[in-house]
């Protein structure tokens, strides 16, 4: 064999890697290397290539986030007005305080577990706005109560769940805050024309009470006589208003009595009173010589 084509030859092959290797960043230095030099060369370089990377992934690195989830808002503060204990028939006003992460609006569900209740769960409001749910006690709270404030959000708990509570106990004393010495008491009941009358005439009652803890006082009136069949019968509904005016130009000439009732909405029951008074009142036929 001629040491021409040898050389041909040669120079064909190095060309070509020369064209090769251009694409790879490699000097002609590079190409003077062995062949497995340049093999090892390359993997090492494609190794460098994908290091950042790699280093990104294994320090737990990601990219942020398209949007971040709604955070469920937390109650953070549920108290009385009053300080326990107290006795039966105090209103005591309890009051939630919450925070939301978004600053959602919430809403709050107030519950009660105790002697009322037979110690079971038991809502006592409805879903709402309000911050705040006012405790009416009666004797049957008497013992421990558990009172606990349930919250929601809207964007994160089911239906019949919730995403935050707090509870708080409260003791109800036996015994009432309300003895017989607190009812209140009727001083006086005028009429402003004294009897007897013609009938035809406008009589106003006036009725004076007192109350010792200064609660309002509502007043009922009531007449017995010729016109009513000589049965009671109320005249009045229950009101603040201690004045009736009695016009008789109806009502049938006889003696009749007159009669108020007063209660403060804490002791007698729907259908009693607290005090009451009558005086009796004499209607004269009209027209009558007298």
């Amino acid at each position: 064999m001629s040491i021409l084509p040898l050389t041909a030859l040669a120079f064909f092959v190095i060309f070509s890697l020369a064209l090769t290797c251009t694409s790879q960043n490699l000097s002609t230095r590079d190409l003077l290397v062995a062949p497995q030099d340049l093999i090892a060369a390359r993997e090492e370089s494609q190794s460098t290539d994908f290091e950042p990377q790699a280093a990104t992934m294994a320090s737990g690195q990601r990219p942020a986030a398209a949007s971040v989830s709604n955070q469920p808002p937390s109650v953070k503060d549920l108290f009385p007005d009053k300080a326990g204990p107290q006795k039966a028939g105090t209103t005591v006003t309890w009051t939630a305080t919450a925070s939301d992460p978004e600053a959602d609006s919430l809403l709050f569900q107030f519950w009660l577990s105790g002697p009322s209740t037979g110690n079971a769960w038991k809502a006592m409001t409805d879903w709402s706005a309000s911050q705040t749910w006012n405790w009416t006690t009666n004797e049957i709270d008497t013992g421990n109560n558990i009172i606990d404030v349930r919250i929601i959000d809207g964007h994160n708990a089911g239906p019949d769940k919730w995403d935050s509570h707090l509870s708080a106990e409260y003791f109800i004393e036996s015994g009432s805050i309300f003895d017989p010495g607190s009812r209140p008491s009727l001083l006086s009941l005028k009429s402003d024309r004294q009897s007897p009358q013609d009938s035809g005439a406008r009589v106003t009652w006036t009725a004076s009470a007192v109350d010792p803890e200064g609660d309002t006082v509502l007043y009922q009136y009531w007449l017995k006589g010729p016109s009513t069949e000589e049965q009671w019968t109320p005249v009045t509904s229950w009101t603040t208003n201690n004045r009736w005016i009695w016009n008789t130009a109806q009502a049938k000439a006889g003696i009749y009595t007159v009669e108020v009732k007063i209660r403060d909405g804490y002791h007698a029951g729907p259908e009693s009173a607290d005090d009451f008074t009558r005086m009796p009142y004499v209607l004269r036929q009209s027209g009558i010589i007298k």
